[in-house]
């Protein structure tokens, strides 16, 4: 995120209330606005609306109700530093790891991900059942 403040910040998480494509790509990933419920550790949750850039790795964990652990900055609750390595499944227990793997397969198909990117978030989507 801007200025790197939320890089020092408190330890949370991002749940994902909704999202859509905003038709921008940079450094051909594509670029996204969520709808955010961000509960930083120790302190209230709150909504934020944030566009954010999602690499390709991160496609297949993209789902209302899953989210990701972040970095906040308690002073600049809009600054947060999404770790798109740490998916975090949501509380529903709802189990759509066909969809997803339908998704991910898609993208590689469609070229967005390589045969190496495409087999470790499989790989990942499979290990959390």
């Amino acid at each position: 995120m801007a200025g790197g403040s939320a890089a020092a910040g408190r330890p949370g998480t991002m749940t994902i209330r909704s999202m859509r494509e905003t038709g921008t790509y940079i450094n051909e990933r594509p670029r996204i606005e969520f709808e955010l419920t961000v509960e930083p550790d120790g302190l209230p949750a709150y909504e934020l609306t944030k566009k954010a850039t999602v690499p390709h790795t991160a496609l297949g964990s993209l789902r209302v109700g899953d989210g990701f652990r972040a970095k906040v900055d308690p002073e600049k609750p809009e600054s947060i530093e999404i770790d798109w390595g740490s998916p975090i499944r949501g509380g529903d227990g709802a189990d759509d790891t066909a969809d997803r793997l339908d998704r991910l397969e898609v993208l590689r198909r469609e070229g967005a991900i390589t045969a190496e990117e495409y087999d470790r978030q499989r790989q990942r989507i499979l290990d959390a059942i």
